[in-house]
């Protein structure tokens, strides 16, 4: 049973997080410091993940609600560096003041996922939430 990394420890729902399932509050965990929601988003810079450890698990969903219409897109990678991605990246249309799921449930294992944001509006989009669950099943 896959196991996430203790480096996200004070971002899980549990503090041990064994599978099957791991969640992580994205809001929390991108959010500029003492602050308790993500910096607004311009309309030039979508805001990016980065890589975030997914260890193994077989299935996953992001979720976001922001103010303005944008897009959600995430990718699964095999590996760290990006070279390796499984599947095809998924991309959703947020509306406004309404929230997005994308899931994969394809079942096909995966180390690394990476989430972007893009705003196509002005002024600045307001994240009002911003969460992945990862299943190991």
């Amino acid at each position: 049973m896959p196991r996430i990394s203790s480096q996200f420890y004070g971002f899980y729902d549990d503090p041990e997080v064994v599978g099957p399932i791991a969640q992580i509050d994205l809001t929390r965990r991108f959010c500029p410091d003492g602050a308790t929601t993500l910096a607004p988003i311009p309309k030039a810079t979508p805001f990016d993940t980065g890589m975030l450890y997914a260890d193994g698990f077989r299935q996953v969903a992001v979720g976001v609600k922001m103010d303005q219409a944008g897009t959600l897109t995430m990718q699964r990678y095999l590996d760290e560096a990006g070279l390796l991605p499984v599947g095809a990246a998924i991309a959703g249309a947020i509306v406004a003041n309404q929230p997005i799921v994308l899931s994969i449930s394809d079942n096909y294992p995966f180390n690394w996922v990476r989430v972007t944001i893009a705003n196509s509006d002005t002024p600045d989009a307001n994240v009002a939430a911003f969460a992945l669950n990862l299943n190991a099943n």
